[in-house]
């Protein structure tokens, strides 16, 4: 889709004026030369426009450009002000009037909602909920959702008060259900401490991201394909299963992340599931049989950015090694020695790499990671690294081998040296000789004693 690019249309108008013989000027009131007295009653320019053309430059002030500051939400308001024609403009064009998305508001203004709904006709709907008071708004959201869902292509639904909303009264549970949704797209929800509310999700073929927080369910249906690219998923609920089955009807999925912190069945036989565009894959689980069950069946060529947190050996380097992938990026959380070397030994592309939360024994697998990653003549691993992170390693008594390492690859060969930045975070590690100069050098150099990883 081509670049939309802005029309001067004063310069426009004020061009065509200058080929007049006349030189009328638009800020002026009377005419040169002769008849100084009799005024200009033409309009200006931007009354000339015709409608549609008015329409699309309002629609170029509302429109949201993703990563900049914010959307202008005030937009259909502030041009409905601006005169009678531009009001009735505003309010008949629906498209002017399908985002919604509130701020800076005590309570979630319903009543504007239900304005712009009103005033957008039937158009598809991009909305969010990101104010909500559970307790004084849960009957509304379910209502608006059951009544509206069909023409949603957006929505996103975020509690303000996870800590201090509680409907258990009685034993009774709220569910607010997205079971037609067509048109959907998006969908982020995001009730983290809501125990009372539960979502119910029937994906659409037409969603391509999801970004889901407990409490919540998917269910399937009969679907065997769905367009996802991206998924994001927090749960105390989901088993391994259901995210083996999400993972097999998404072939087009390019990013995935899921935390699983409750317990999970792992007790079916999984056929392989390879997604080619996947890039980023992200998982964390407190059992590392559950990460061995889901990670099993999966082969992903075109992975870039791999990231685990369990506890476990072995469960890498096999995925890598089943994908034949050139890793970019990795970050281990709990994985075993010998198990990240041999993840590194087949990632000679490497850019990136955080290692923490380690579970070693006598200080010993702390030094054979920094070891392996000195490079030496005849061996080179991961010569292309350019972050080195370690977090919660304890290497109080290697701070000599750190330096070695930090050496090899900083006072490498002219045009060979890659490493822009090192990070030792709770590490134990206090001043090392020559920090201080290849900090002087330009090495971005951090040695902290904060205890996250990420």
């Amino acid at each position: 889709m081509g670049e939309l690019k802005p029309v001067d249309v004063c310069g426009a108008v004020q061009g065509k004026e200058d080929h007049s013989s006349e030189g009328i000027s638009i800020f002026s009131s009377s005419r040169s030369g002769s008849n100084n007295s009799q005024k200009d009653t033409r309009l200006s320019p931007i009354q000339n426009l015709v409608p549609d053309i008015l329409t699309h430059i309002f629609m170029l002030a509302t429109t949201d450009i993703r990563g900049m500051f914010e959307w202008n939400r005030m937009t259909p308001n502030n041009v409905a002000a601006v005169s009678r024609h531009w009001r009735a403009l505003a309010i008949s064009h629906a498209m002017l009037w399908t985002a919604f998305r509130p701020s800076g508001h005590s309570r979630f203004p319903w009543e504007k909602l239900f304005l712009y709904l009103t005033r957008s006709g039937q158009a598809p709907l991009d909305l969010e909920f990101r104010e909500l008071h559970l307790a004084k708004d849960y009957t509304q959201l379910a209502s608006f959702l059951h009544n509206n869902q069909h023409r949603c292509k957006h929505i996103n639904i975020r509690s303000k008060d996870a800590d201090s909303f509680n409907l258990l009264e009685g034993g009774m549970k709220m569910e607010i259900e997205l079971i037609n949704t067509p048109l959907l797209k998006t969908l982020h929800v995001q009730l983290e401490g809501q125990e009372s509310v539960h979502v119910r999700i029937q994906p659409s073929p037409s969603l391509t991201v999801l970004n889901l927080s407990d409490p919540f369910s998917l269910h399937f249906g009969d679907l065997t394909t769905l367009s996802l690219t991206h998924v994001t998923l927090t749960s105390v609920s989901m088993s391994a299963n259901d995210c083996l089955t999400l993972l097999r009807i998404c072939p087009a999925l390019i990013e995935f992340s899921a935390s699983l912190y409750g317990e999970t069945d792992e007790d079916e036989t999984h056929e392989d599931i390879c997604i080619l565009n996947l890039i980023s894959f992200h998982l964390f689980t407190a059992k590392s049989s559950t990460v061995q069950y889901i990670l099993q069946p999966l082969h992903f060529p075109s992975l870039k950015h791999l990231f685990l947190r369990t506890k476990g050996d072995g469960i890498v380097s096999t995925l890598i090694a089943r994908s034949r992938c050139f890793l970019e990026s990795v970050e281990l959380e709990g994985i075993m020695t010998d198990d990240i070397i041999q993840c590194l030994e087949q990632s000679p592309s490497l850019e990136r790499l955080a290692v923490g939360w380690y579970n070693g024994i006598g200080g010993i697998p702390e030094r054979d990671m920094v070891t392996h990653l000195t490079l030496k003549r005849g061996y080179q691993l991961c010569p292309k690294l350019k972050s080195i992170k370690f977090v919660d390693l304890d290497l109080a008594e290697y701070a000599e081998e750190v330096e070695t390492m930090i050496a090899s690859r900083w006072n490498a060969e002219e045009g060979t040296r890659c490493l822009v930045n090192a990070s030792f975070i709770s590490c134990n590690l206090d001043h090392v000789q020559d920090f201080d100069r290849y900090c002087a050098e330009g090495l971005d150099l951090k040695i902290e004693s904060s205890i996250f990883l990420y």
